[in-house]
């Protein structure tokens, strides 16, 4: 039950934090049309008054986001566009600061784009559940209301007697919105669009192998807007919906059952009908899910966090590169030899692995594998990967390769 039952954890990200004003420019030559280098290594490219930014301009900061849009008085002013590597987002600036977002999914949109990635993966798409949705929404409205003393994984909880509870777990939630199931995945990230979230979600690899869950088969999104900037609380529930069948009528006679999975803690399942409402799911997907899959372009190239972290002693590393084995195809242990990465023929030595027994945070089963390069990954630029481990006293090997964004 380890993987299904497995709660995702916290992703937070907020793009475009950093002042550039804050650095003296080294080169400042710009009047008319022409070009500011700041100290920092950020470069503005465009109109100008008297040295300072004014019309139309980009600058491009140096850990690699961009803005293009209007500016005055040396701000950010007007219509823009702010490019990072989870994606775009426009809108309308004020004296610098960002007033509205012009290109908001709609929730459509967001169903969409989410089995969009499962679909890179050759995964099952995951139905629209309207309770979990409901669910969700609940959680992103706590998530606004009590924003200001949440930290960390408290974002996943929520306090008795506070305004907007629903349930302490995102099990509870569910079932204080009409599910029957306690067994519900919970993923959580603070981004401009929903597109952007989930694409930070995907270099998070806890919350990775949660979108790529191989017993899901249903989900529901909720959102709301922060009240003091343009960000959004981004939920994402995921449930089985045999598994929530049969916690709603009873199953069992004798045998084995399984028990406190369900709205009522006494309700029994019998236990093979429990592990067919996995397994049913799970012969639908694939025998193993690699991420970023094979021959794919215009991958992410870094990870800068998520909570708990899995890599706690670096700021930010190279996108982690995973593979992650159906169980229902892999009933018996998985001995990993090696996990590496190449660009072009040279090894990237400088990498972790993490396994079950590597893993800082114990989230890791027996079934999955992540390398992460500990350096950030070159844009534009091919990797191959290298994936070798016995099983059933064979040795196998999986090569794939895969394309930076631009």
């Amino acid at each position: 039950m380890r993987n299904f039952f497995i709660i995702i954890f916290l992703m937070v990200y907020f793009s475009g934090c950093a002042e550039e004003d804050k650095y003296k420019p080294s080169i400042y030559k710009c009047d008319g049309q022409g070009t500011i280098e700041y100290s920092n290594g950020s470069i503005y490219k465009g109109e100008c008054k008297k040295n300072n930014r004014d019309g139309h301009g980009v600058i491009t900061y140096y850990w690699g986001d961009k803005y293009d849009g209007e500016w005055k008085d040396n701000k950010k002013n007007g219509e823009g566009k702010y490019i990072n590597q989870y994606g775009i987002y426009t809108g309308i600036w004020k004296d610098g600061n960002l007033t509205k977002v012009t290109n908001q999914d709609s929730y459509v949109d967001t169903y969409k784009y989410f089995n969009k990635i499962r679909k890179q993966a050759m995964m099952i798409e995951l139905d629209t559940n309207g309770i979990l949705e409901d669910s969700a929404q609940n959680h992103s409205n706590y998530i606004m209301i009590h924003d200001d003393k949440l930290e960390g994984l408290s974002y996943h909880s929520e306090e008795r007697r506070e305004e907007g509870f629903t349930g302490v777990k995102s099990g509870d939630r569910a079932i204080y919105q009409g599910y029957f199931s306690k067994s519900v995945g919970e993923g959580i990230s603070h981004q401009k669009t929903a597109k952007m979230s989930i694409n930070s979600l995907m270099t998070a690899i806890y919350h990775r192998f949660g979108i790529l869950n191989f017993i899901a088969d249903e989900v529901g999104v909720g959102f709301t807007q922060e009240s003091n900037s343009m960000i959004r609380n981004f939920v994402y529930n995921r449930g089985n919906s045999r598994l929530n069948y049969l916690c709603q009528y009873d199953n069992y006679s004798s045998g084995r059952y399984y028990y406190k999975v369900c709205a009522d803690d006494n309700h029994r399942i019998q236990s093979e009908l429990f592990k067919s409402a996995k397994s049913d799911i799970a012969t639908r997907n694939p025998k193993y899910v690699l991420w970023p899959t094979d021959k794919s372009v215009n991958n992410l190239y870094k990870f800068s966090g998520e909570t708990p972290n899995p890599i706690p002693d670096y700021n930010e590393t190279g996108n982690p590169i995973s593979i992650q084995f159906n169980e229902y195809y892999y009933s018996n242990k998985i001995d990993i030899k090696s996990f590496k990465l190449f660009q072009e023929k040279k090894e990237i030595t400088e990498t972790r692995v993490l396994t079950e027994n590597t893993d800082p945070n114990k989230r890791f089963s027996n079934y999955q594998y992540a390398l992460f390069p500990l350096k950030v990954l070159k844009k534009n630029t091919i990797y191959r990967a290298e994936f070798s481990y016995r099983y059933n006293s064979r040795d196998k090997n999986i090569v794939w390769s895969f394309r930076t964004m631009k």
